[in-house]
């Protein structure tokens, strides 16, 4: 009888302190919650899009006090690449859902939020529908005090990153949330400085004219080495030589400033939360 008493006792105690260790996460995770007062939702199309505003993620995700909830719309599972070895499918989406919480985790985000719709059908209605039914109930869920997205222009023309910005601003505008919208922008000077690195990349890259870029936001060098992290989670999608053209061109565009629009215009600002 002494040996299992000794041995309730012991379980009891392993119980105890595990209990303990919960109780412990549960009160920190809450007290990390109450000092980030603010929360910023980055809604793209698919896993890697997020990259276009790395630094500036990075920068908000670092700085204590802002939540930063990543959202993505479609599955990217017909992004297939000859490098990587996957098949366009199941399988491949479920390679970029990893990629995603992989890049979330290196910019300081929560883990992210999976549409799971298809990827290159935002065109077909039931798709945007099923899409503008999601976000609506993420808007309610996080209510963020800022969203980024992309511009009309898609980045560089993708049609499903134009979609997500139409989807996003029709939610904006019929007035579902009161969060500050922005555009990801890249502005025009600094696309002509970095023209012959931009000429590496296999898409051309849609400029925005300074004077349209009312919201520039400064970010340090560890913000940017961090978005050089995210970016590298996203092997299926770009070799490493294209991730050094990427953030050779991310840093001779940006010269340490996320430059964006604010989608109804409005006065000059350094920071997405101040109107």
């Amino acid at each position: 009888m002494s040996v299992i008493r000794t041995r309730l006792v012991a379980a009891s105690f392993s119980t105890a302190v595990i209990l303990a260790v919960i109780a412990s996460y549960a009160l920190a995770q809450s007290a990390r919650s109450a000092t980030r007062a603010r929360t910023l939702l980055a809604v793209f199309a698919h896993p890697d899009d997020e990259t276009i505003a790395g630094p500036l993620l990075a920068r908000y995700g670092a700085d204590g006090k802002t939540r930063v909830v990543l959202a993505i719309v479609t599955n990217g599972d017909k992004g297939a690449t000859p490098f990587a070895g996957v098949p366009a499918g199941e399988r491949l989406a479920a390679v970029r859902v990893k990629e995603a919480e992989c890049s979330a985790r290196a910019l300081g985000a929560d883990p992210p939020i999976m549409f799971g719709l298809p990827d290159g059908e935002m065109s077909r209605m039931p798709v945007f529908g099923q899409a503008m039914t999601k976000l609506r109930a993420l808007l309610d869920e996080t209510k963020p005090d800022a969203i980024v997205t992309w511009g009309p222009d898609g980045g560089y023309g993708h049609p499903d990153h134009r979609l997500v910005s139409a989807l996003v601003t029709q939610v904006v505008q019929a007035g579902h949330t009161q969060a500050a919208l922005y555009y990801a922008g890249l502005p025009k000077s600094g696309m002509d400085k970095a023209a012959t690195t931009a000429m590496k990349f296999p898409a051309p890259f849609a400029p925005v004219v300074d004077e349209a870029l009312n919201a520039r936001v400064t970010y340090s060098r560890d913000d940017f080495a961090r978005a050089g992290r995210s970016l590298a989670c996203h092997a299926s999608q770009f070799t490493p030589d294209t991730m050094k053209v990427l953030m050779d061109m991310t840093d001779q565009v940006n010269g340490g400033h996320m430059h964006l629009r604010s989608w109804n215009g409005g006065a000059t600002r350094s920071d997405l939360f101040v109107r």
